[in-house]
Formats: C-alpha cells, sequence, structure tokens
C-alpha cells in the first residue's frame, strides 16, 4: 500500500551548510611572495522519524516508534605558499616555491529512539512520550593531514624544462607508529618546436617531449584503522539474565604505513598545421608498494571486522 506508507510515516531531513573561502595575497618583493588560504565546510544535519501503528488489528508498525539523529561536520583546511618567480638575463627563469598544508576533519553526532507512544497525533509526537525501549546513542570521530612541501622549476630559454618537487605528509589515520611519508617527483621536457631548425616548419606547429617520475601516497583507509575499536551495544545471557557490555568491532594495526604509488612516464605532445590537430602519446609504468588491503579472518575468529596491513605490489604499464 504506498498511500498508506507515504501517509503514516512522519519523516522529516534537514540539511543546512556553509562554507567559504578566505585569502591574503602578499607582494613581498618583485619576484618574492607569500599567499594564506584558509576555508571552511561546516555541515549540520537533522533526521527525524515517526513510524505510526497503522493497517489491520494495528499489525504495521506495532509497535510504534519514534527517533531522532543530528550530526554535524567540521572540515577546515589552510594552506601557505612563499612563491619565488625570477627571470635572469631573459632566459633563464627559475621558480621556487615552500608550503604546508593542513586538512583537519571533526565530525559527532547523535541518536535517539523510543517506542509504544500511547497517542499518535503530530501534536505528541515527541521523544519523551514513548513508553519503552527508550536509547541515547553518541559518536564522533576526527582526522587530520599536514603537509609540508617544496618545488624548484627551471625553465631555459622557452626551450628546456626542468622541475622537482619534494613532500613530507603526515596522517592521522596511521597512528604514532608510522604517520609520515616522503614522496618526491622530477620531471624533463624539451621544446623542440622553439628549435631553430623548426621555427619555419609549416607542418609543426607544436613539439615537446616530457620524461617523469614520481611518487604519491594513499591514506584511504578509514579513520582509526591502526586502533582497536570496542564499542557497547552488545548483551550477554548471565544464567537467567542478560547484561550489557562492550565487544571488538574491530582489529586495528600499530604499524599501518603510507601505501605509495610511483610512476614513470615517457611522452610527446605533437600539433600540427597551428594546432588544428594535436596528438598526445604517452607511455607509463606505475608500480604500487605497501597496498593497504584487509586481511581475511576466519568465522570463528568473531564478528570484528579485520584489520588492515600492507601486503602486496601492483604493476601497471601502457600506452595511452
Amino acid at each position: 500500500n504506498p498511500v498508506g506508507f507515504a501517509e503514516k510515516y512522519d519523516w522529516t531531513r534537514t540539511e543546512n551548510r556553509a562554507f567559504g573561502n578566505a585569502f591574503i595575497n602578499w607582494q613581498i618583493l618583485d619576484a618574492l611572495s607569500f599567499r594564506t588560504d584558509y576555508g571552511i565546510d561546516l555541515n549540520v544535519i537533522g533526521n527525524r522519524r515517526f513510524n505510526e501503528n497503522w493497517g489491520y488489528e494495528g499489525r504495521i508498525n506495532n509497535p510504534n516508534s519514534m527517533s531522532e539523529t543530528s550530526a554535524t561536520i567540521q572540515i577546515q583546511t589552510w594552506k601557505n605558499t612563499l612563491t619565488y618567480d625570477k627571470v635572469f638575463n631573459e632566459k633563464h627563469q627559475l621558480n621556487v616555491l615552500l608550503g604546508s598544508e593542513f586538512i583537519g576533519s571533526q565530525a559527532s553526532g547523535h541518536s535517539s529512539s523510543a517506542e509504544n507512544f500511547p497517542d499518535q497525533i503530530s501534536n505528541l509526537r515527541y521523544l519523551s512520550n514513548g513508553t519503552s525501549n527508550e536509547r541515547v546513542d553518541g559518536w564522533g570521530e576526527n582526522w587530520a593531514l599536514f603537509s609540508i612541501f617544496g618545488r624548484i622549476a627551471y625553465k631555459f630559454n622557452e626551450k628546456y624544462l626542468a622541475e622537482f618537487v619534494l613532500r613530507r605528509d603526515g596522517s592521522s589515520r596511521f597512528g604514532s607508529n608510522n604517520p609520515y611519508g616522503v614522496f618526491p617527483a622530477a620531471s624533463l621536457g624539451w621544446r623542440i618546436d622553439n628549435e631553430s631548425f623548426l621555427e619555419d616548419n609549416k607542418l609543426v606547429s607544436h613539439l615537446k617531449l616530457r620524461l617523469s617520475a614520481g611518487q604519491l601516497g594513499n591514506q584511504e583507509i578509514g579513520n582509526y584503522s591502526f586502533a582497536s575499536v570496542i564499542s557497547s551495544g552488545t548483551y550477554y545471557p548471565f544464567g537467567t539474565n542478560v547484561a550489557s557490555g562492550y565487544s571488538l568491532q574491530k582489529h586495528g594495526n600499530e604499524n599501518l604505513k603510507w601505501e605509495s604509488q610511483t610512476q614513470y612516464d615517457a611522452g610527446i605532445d605533437l600539433g600540427l598545421l597551428k594546432n588544428k590537430i594535436f596528438i598526445y602519446l604517452d607511455y607509463y609504468h606505475k608500480i604500487t608498494n605497501d597496498m593497504l588491503v584487509q586481511a581475511p579472518l576466519p568465522p570463528s575468529s568473531g564478528s570484528a571486522e579485520a584489520s588492515f596491513f600492507n601486503a602486496g605490489k601492483i604493476q601497471n604499464k601502457g600506452i595511452e
């Protein structure tokens, strides 16, 4: 009975969100500048539901029930960069960047429920009017990522390009044993179309060779994977009585560390007939080390979620 379900379930969801960004630019010298950026994303979510008892002899939603949940999620970012950009003798261009970035998330919420409301009229649909199975739960979780990074880029006469990047990332998701990972990257480029032997070429309008190698880190394993988590809501029999208690919900691993992805690329960019035709050709070789995976557990170990650990290696390569 779709009509009945639509009319007998009083369900309201609200979501209020605010986000914004502010920055300051400071030109310290002609070639030296500083920039700081701050951003925030705040989300407040509410959910309220009353399941009315109805149907033949009150067989649907028996007993009636009500639940309310709310959650507040706040994400903050703060990034700072110091940039030096200078051209020497009209041919040498040097760009140096130093920076730091912080990303932090705080989330919390609660849920409440009750059953057996003697009167179901809308004016009396409050949790305090439920007469049985009253329950209140709360939760909270935080995570943070802090990075420092640097980049040096050099260009000579708009022909030869070189760049080196180094970053150090620290994540709260790995606990205190291995929170940090260091990831370098480097690249070389050659703008062949700017060489004298191609200046008057009417067919080739753009030609660039590229070589690069670098590493990236992966921390996407959820929060608190380094820790074993114990939660309430478990019931144990003691003779003829039932007592509430705690149980292991997830196995932790304090030795977790960053998964790393190392990639090598060689490519060519070719533009023909004033770039009316453009071709990109790349060869890549990607290796993933210390993969973050969950260990399978036998059923006899219980219902707790398996822990993450670093294992395995994947290699991908091809032409695009």
